[in-house]
């Protein structure tokens, strides 16, 4: 598992899971959106989760039978087998943000993060069906995505990610959902876009206790 607690010297942040998805370790434009926007956050505790780097195993048959059996009747293999979506599903539930530095590959998500996803959209856990229908569980969250692509815009024609992102963020019950910036990696304006996307995240407006600069001495 490739989960990483660290906490900062102040006391009265916010807990913060930071999902990663490039495949890249190096030049990563998203990484270096998210590295950036929490370095304005003040957190009390910062999970990181690098999908890109440590995939998570995809679900599978015995996945799904374990999922759909009931806690009391789970074998003790059953119980292992779920035991990856239990450590992602407790990072989220501790979470009072979670930040998405998105990679975005061939117009849509990567397949790290629709494993993530598949792994903690869970019965019982993160939604639940009741006598009002359908019922995301996981409340009083706040997302913050940050994305890049080679030449696929949020809202787009070519967008197939940022909709479906929400949809299914919304049906674990986290509605607020915030793009804080983007930025397009393919072609000669790079280095602009780049430049744009950090100067978003710089200014944007976050709700959430910030990091004071130090004064100068």
């Amino acid at each position: 598992l490739n989960s990483m607690e660290g906490s900062n010297s102040h006391g009265m942040g916010v807990n913060v899971l930071h999902v990663l998805t490039s495949a890249m370790a190096l030049s990563s434009t998203s990484r270096l959106l998210g590295d950036k926007l929490l370095s304005r956050i003040d957190a009390s505790n910062v999970v990181v989760r690098d999908l890109g780097l440590n995939p998570v195993s995809v679900i599978d048959q015995e996945w799904i039978n374990a999922a759909y059996t009931p806690l009391s009747q789970r074998s003790p293999p059953q119980i292992e087998k779920l035991g990856l979506s239990d450590v992602l599903i407790k990072e989220m539930k501790d979470a009072d943000v979670i930040v998405i530095s998105l990679a975005v590959y061939n117009f849509n998500l990567p397949s790290s993060l629709k494993a993530w996803i598949d792994q903690v959209v869970r019965t019982g856990e993160t939604f639940r069906y009741g006598p009002n229908g359908q019922e995301g569980l996981l409340k009083n969250k706040k997302v913050l995505v940050v994305s890049a692509s080679g030449g696929t815009p949020v809202s787009s024609g070519d967008d197939f990610y940022s909709g479906y992102l929400r949809r299914i963020l919304g049906f674990m019950g986290i509605h607020d959902v915030t793009w804080v910036a983007e930025a397009q990696t393919g072609g000669s304006d790079k280095a602009a876009s780049v430049a744009a996307g950090l100067s978003a995240v710089d200014a944007a407006s976050l709700d959430l206790p910030l990091r004071q600069p130090k004064p100068e001495l």
